[in-house]
């Protein structure tokens, strides 16, 4: 039981090191944004970045699923 305890506790630091990297990353957007006086909301900036994010695990798994059926294929 420990294993997987440690393992969580391994994960969950990850995970929680780069959530911590991207919210300092839009805390400095939103520093640049204002200091700029851009006309927009930060919240546009973050939906563009899930946005982008998004369409990167649809194209990754999309690429995934092809290269499977191919390998199916071939056996």
């Amino acid at each position: 039981m420990k294993k997987k305890n440690k393992k969580d506790d391994k994960t969950y630091k990850f995970i929680t090191k780069y959530m911590d990297k991207f919210d300092l990353l839009i805390k400095q957007a939103q520093k640049e944004k204002d200091k700029e006086d851009f006309d927009f909301s930060i919240h546009a900036l973050t939906a563009a970045i899930m946005r982008h994010i998004v369409m990167n695990n649809v194209q990754y798994y999309n690429i995934e699923a092809k290269e499977e059926r191919e390998r199916a294929q071939l056996n």
